[in-house]
């Protein structure tokens, strides 16, 4: 198979034309006022990388490049060795993109690239089209999908009518329900604007990335684009895919939304070891369906266990523990934290700080270890040493039928130097080294649950 040179002031196109199923064209740096649409297998690279080659997409194409129908085995860019990629905008009723695959199509790679969306997406695969065995790893998705400061619409009813400025998805492989499998989505950063503020002054946003493909992996991604109203960061709909060891940063969008993902399947793959940052800073950082070993560190954070017998250990900070299901041990360290054991036999150390104790209808057994309870400012006007040292804790009943302290001693055992509450069903608190004698109503709290009308 042969290298076809292509130098700066020449046609990728005409390089194209003139290769045969197989063969390696290596661009220079510089910039190519063209579309590129890729008629055969073959493997496009650069010779300096994506910060100094470019394709500027001129909207004479689906987009900048194009992989036309039943083009297989494609590889588009490698690490150092991509392209910035400048995406076509399409009249509103015809989408563009930066790389848009046309058709079906089988083993395609696109790797180390900028794909910069210009009013249209950045990267979108044909709803209906079988696609199968897209590799997409560590490009960076940027630019915004809709022209202009204020995207048009209140929602998507027009988003395919001429000369709509509706929000587009920045990158969409696939749709729920159609034929896309086995797309791997790893190392890429997504950067992108898909959502703004309308004429109305109202919210108007479109998701920033949407996998909709059986048996495919997502990980090891950075989520920081711009989206709102109801638009998730990322949404995959379809069976066995993975979603793994991402990272959706709302701290650095400024939009809640960049937190947001939808997986939904009867069959879902693994969804673990995900962080979410909210736009405050707090961050949650969830475990996966196996035991699970979980660290804190000095900020606030959200420790989530899902499934398995999860060890986690909040550190330093306000933390949130909340180990899912399973048999967990909770620290919470330093600071004023809240555990919740979740179902399952779990035990629970507070550590130092005002901790709060969580514990709902099903959750099992709960075993805290270190409470600090007794009313803090009882028959002393001043708190005691420990208060003072370990803080002062609370137990936030969610069970059905619990509403007061009276109904908690109502319950209450003394067995040793333990007291266990007894809620039935299976469901019990132990609270180790303390007696029920001196349970304060200041040691429970017993949510509301709202009322819908």
């Amino acid at each position: 198979m042969a290298i076809i040179n292509v130098e700066s002031g020449q046609s990728i196109q005409t390089a194209i034309n003139n290769a045969v199923a197989g063969d390696t064209i290596l661009v220079a740096p510089g910039v190519y006022n063209e579309d590129v649409v890729i008629t055969k297998s073959l493997t496009l690279l650069s010779t300096g990388g994506a910060d100094v080659t470019t394709i500027n997409g001129q909207n004479g194409a689906l987009g900048a490049i194009e992989i036309d129908p039943n083009v297989n085995d494609v590889t588009i860019g490698d690490i150092g060795q991509g392209f910035t990629i400048l995406g076509n905008n399409g009249n509103g009723a015809i989408e563009m993109g930066a790389i848009y695959l046309q058709g079906d199509h089988d083993n395609v790679t696109i790797r180390g690239n900028v794909l910069e969306a210009r009013g249209d997406s950045a990267m979108t695969s044909e709803y209906s089209a079988t696609v199968t065995n897209l590799v997409i790893d560590n490009n960076a998705f940027t630019g915004q999908t809709f022209e202009g400061t204020i995207p048009e619409g209140d929602g998507f009813s027009g988003q395919f009518n001429v000369g709509n400025n509706a929000p587009r998805q920045l990158v969409v492989l696939g749709a729920e329900g159609q034929n896309t499998s086995n797309v791997t989505f790893t190392n890429n950063e997504v950067s992108g604007t898909a959502g703004g503020i309308n004429a109305n002054g109202d919210p108007q946003g479109n998701t920033l990335v949407t996998i909709d493909a059986e048996n495919s992996v997502i990980s090891g991604n950075t989520f920081t684009g711009f989206t709102n109203r109801y638009a998730y960061a990322l949404r995959a709909r379809e069976d066995n895919t993975d979603v793994v060891n991402n990272t959706f940063d709302a701290e650095a969008s400024g939009s809640e939304n960049t937190a947001r993902i939808l997986v939904e399947s009867d069959n879902p793959g693994e969804v673990a070891f995900n962080t979410q940052i909210a736009p405050d800073g707090t961050t949650t950082s969830g475990g996966s369906s196996e035991n699970d070993f979980m660290i804190g560190t000095f900020d606030d954070e959200v420790l989530a266990g899902a499934g398995g017998d999860d060890r986690l250990f909040g550190l330093f900070g306000d933390d949130t523990l909340d180990g899912g299901t399973g048999n967990d041990r909770l620290f919470g360290g330093l600071g004023d934290d809240r555990i919740d054991g979740g179902e399952g036999r779990d035990h629970a150390w507070g550590g130092f700080g005002d901790d709060v104790f969580a514990f709902s209808d099903g959750d099992g057994r709960f075993i805290v270890h270190d409470f600090q309870g007794g009313a803090r400012f009882g028959p002393s006007p001043t708190p005691s040493f420990s208060d003072l040292v370990f803080g002062r804790d609370m137990i936030e009943v969610n069970v059905d039928g619990f509403d007061s302290l009276a109904d908690i001693l109502e319950v209450a055992e003394q067995r040793g130097l333990n007291t266990v509450l007894d809620f039935g069903n299976g469901d019990s608190i132990v609270l180790k080294n303390t007696l029920v004698s001196s349970l304060d109503e200041a040691d429970f709290s017993f949510p509301v649950e709202d009322v819908f009308v």
